[in-house]
């Protein structure tokens, strides 16, 4: 089965590495699982990507990948934008299944002001914790197969 994901993210070493892992989880539990990933590196990227290759009935990624800290520009001030990014996919395109991630997980959940975004934070994984990252990629991968 062929697979889309879209990575919004701005660590290029940490893109790399997750792609790896998840390679592995594939070859770990002998799925047959052909992935194409796309990559986008900032806040507004990722927005223009979403808008132009997806409509809200169907999904145009099997799974879309946000860190919270993704760039808005290079010289934002806002902290977490990639909440606006799971926020977004949640009201604007329903059916793409998407999976926060953070290395600052403890300090978001930990803060004020972040009650719109709660199940989005309760979902994250923290990006420290890659085999848990890509066994949750792959699981949320194989179960989407399932349910279609």
């Amino acid at each position: 089965m062929k697979k889309r994901i879209l990575i919004v993210e701005d660590e290029e070493v940490f893109v790399g590495t997750i792609q790896l892992f998840i390679r592995k989880a594939i070859r770990k539990r002998e799925e047959t699982i052909e992935i194409e990933y796309e990559v986008c590196s900032n806040y507004q990227q990722a927005v223009d990507t979403l808008k132009m290759n997806c409509s809200s009935d169907i999904p145009c990624y099997d799974l879309v990948i946000v860190d919270f800290k993704i760039p808005m520009t290079l010289r934002s001030l806002y902290r977490f934008p990639g909440l606006d990014i799971c926020k977004l996919i949640r009201e604007k395109f329903p059916r793409i299944p998407y999976l926060p991630i953070s290395r600052l997980l403890k300090e978001v959940k930990s803060s004020s002001g972040f009650e719109d975004y709660k199940d989005d934070i309760e979902k994250a994984v923290a990006k420290e914790n890659k085999e848990e990252l890509a066994s949750r990629i792959i699981a949320m991968l194989t179960q989407q197969s399932i349910t279609t």
